[in-house]
């Protein structure tokens, strides 16, 4: 219908995207998260895919003919109910009307090239960096069965068979920051022994005004830990295993729900689960359950950590939102974890991407963006790749890699 005689402009709103899939679109309003999925008609897909490779204008010429079909009629009508777009007749005669179309525009995208040298050569791609995770000591005495996996899933010290450099050069790291806007340090220690014996750099991160977060074990929250806030400076999170005696766990924390202290539950099967939740916990006591896979409990993930289409949807999302999940990965983007070797790690399940012993900061900054191995990986790439959904569901995280299965969800991939 290279020359059909246009009687109708539609358009969808600013607010609204239309995303693509292998045989369906998805209209998704960022408003009030409204969601539309389209079959399988021809004719609805043409006059879509018309709108979706528009390049700024959203909004198409239609003729009679093609508004008048059935398919078009409900769809149209479901755009109108969710406030999502509409149509409008020709005869006014005053020109097409110009939608700014949601188009995501990155003024210094970290994967051009010339960007990267131009950062690098001064230090503006620090600006990239949010947050620093810093592993204190090597050595563990807790055995804990899964100690040198935890770690690669979720925020959990570990045991290190490896040389550790100077603590004071983990200050250079700091230094190297104060330019940046820091948003986090995490100290993460298996032994209160292994935190103190990193007192210079406790005492030198006290002097910035970022976050400074410390995570220990369970098993080596001794009496007196009270101490660590005596300057208010840091927060604390402890991670807990089952078995546990809930008592006790009730007990220790009562004694410190005054200061900022965090709990991070793992949970590797549903009767962990349950037994967490039948804890008699004072209200106001930050609680994190964190779901471990351990190999052989896949069918417990199924149930409760993969997605359905319902679970994706009870969380509206902004534009702002989806755009980053366009460009770059939510999970790891501005993290890095430096090991007590120097190694440094954009994720903890892959491999180093530098050392500080080496490097600066920019450059493994610079050599991980060139990479894209996490910081950028979005679900364009692998099984998503063709779903109409992939901009709507959480970026890939390390459960992905842990379970070998890039698609944790419910949804058919189309």
């Amino acid at each position: 219908m290279r020359n059909k005689k246009i009687a109708y402009w539609f358009y969808l709103e600013p607010y609204t995207f239309l995303f693509k899939g292998q045989d369906s679109f998805v209209i998704y309003n960022t408003l009030n998260a409204a969601y539309i999925k389209t079959g399988h008609s021809t004719e609805v897909e043409n006059i879509l895919n018309q709108l979706y490779e528009t390049h700024g204008n959203y909004c198409i010429g239609l003729s009679e003919t093609e508004v008048k079909q059935e398919d078009f009629v409900s769809l149209l009508n479901e755009i109108r109910a969710s406030f999502s777009g509409d149509m409008v007749s020709t005869a006014s005669n005053q020109g097409q009307p110009f939608i700014f179309k949601p188009l995501l525009r990155i003024h210094h995208n970290p994967q051009n090239d010339q960007v990267l040298k131009d950062h690098l050569i001064g230090i503006n791609i620090l600006l990239f960096l949010n947050e620093i995770t810093f592993y204190l000591g090597t050595s563990c005495p807790h055995q804990c069965v899964d100690c040198g996996s935890y770690y690669k899933q979720l925020p959990h010290c570990t045991q290190l068979n490896e040389d550790q450099i100077n603590p004071r050069e983990y200050i250079s790291v700091l230094e190297q920051v104060k330019c940046c806007d820091l948003s986090t340090i995490h100290l993460v220690a298996s032994t209160l022994e292994n935190l103190y014996a990193y007192t210079d750099f406790l005492q030198e991160s006290a002097k910035y005004k970022f976050k400074k977060n410390i995570l220990i074990p369970y098993l080596s929250l001794t009496e007196g830990i009270e101490k660590i806030f005596l300057n208010d400076t840091f927060s604390l999170t402890v991670t807990v295993h089952y078995p546990i005696n809930p008592d006790e766990l009730i007990r220790k924390m009562e004694l410190l729900k005054a200061y900022p202290v965090s709990w991070n539950l793992i949970v590797t099967q549903e009767e962990e689960l349950q037994a967490w939740e039948q804890l008699q916990v004072t209200e106001n006591i930050p609680i994190n359950v964190l779901p471990y896979f351990k190999g052989s409990n896949e069918a417990f993930f199924e149930k409760y950590v993969y997605n359905d289409l319902e679970d994706i949807l009870a969380q509206p999302l902004k534009k702002q939102a989806i755009f980053r999940r366009q460009a770059v990965n939510e999970c790891f983007f501005g993290k890095l974890t430096v090991f007590p070797s120097g190694n440094v790690y954009s994720s903890t399940y892959l491999s180093p991407i530098g050392t500080i012993r080496q490097m600066k900061l920019s450059e493994i900054i610079y050599h991980e963006v060139q990479s894209s191995r996490a910081w950028l990986k979005t679900r364009d790439a692998d099984v998503c790749h063709n779903c109409a959904n992939k901009y709507l569901c959480p970026s890939p995280s390390n459960y992905e890699w842990a379970i070998g299965k890039m698609n944790l969800c419910h949804i058919n991939i189309e």
